[in-house]
């Protein structure tokens, strides 16, 4: 199946999400896990990759390799029916900007939520972060374009 310019279905993000928890569910370092990007609010083309944010542990963060590790094993165990291969990009989302993060957790379905309070208190604080930063970040956007219209 060649999907171009959509996002999944509904049917298939479901699909999708249960075969990546199943990969990961004997992860007990990942404390919570989001499928974001095109696959989910499109456009999904045969060039796109499966985003996927992770929130795990503290020791966990400084094991560099462990991302790679992972996205190693989703795509040797992760058979989505879909020509071609699609890639799996995982990024650790504990310490990415309150924006990256609200961008990932924002109208995107989760995939796994080992423990509810953990998922709370983090989406309560990249809300609370995202909120208090947002005014201060639409400015700046809005003067860089002013700036560049009128310096090209």
């Amino acid at each position: 199946m060649l999907l171009h310019n959509k996002a999944l279905s509904p049917k298939q993000i479901s699909e999708l999400r249960q075969k990546i928890r199943t990969i990961i569910n004997p992860h007990q370092e990942i404390l919570l896990a989001y499928l974001y990007g095109s696959a989910v609010n499109g456009p999904f083309t045969s060039h796109s990759d499966i985003d996927i944010g992770l929130y795990v542990t503290l020791d966990t963060l400084e094991n560099q390799w462990f991302p790679i590790q992972l996205k190693n094993e989703l795509e040797n165990n992760l058979d989505l029916g879909l020509q071609p291969k699609h890639e799996i990009d995982i990024r650790i989302i504990n310490q990415t900007s309150p924006k990256y993060q609200y961008s990932v957790i924002f109208q995107n379905p989760r995939i796994l939520v080992r423990d509810e309070q953990v998922r709370v208190d983090f989406e309560k604080n990249v809300l609370l972060k995202w909120y208090d930063m947002r005014h201060t970040w639409e400015n700046f956007y809005n003067e860089r374009e002013e700036w560049l219209k009128s310096n090209s």
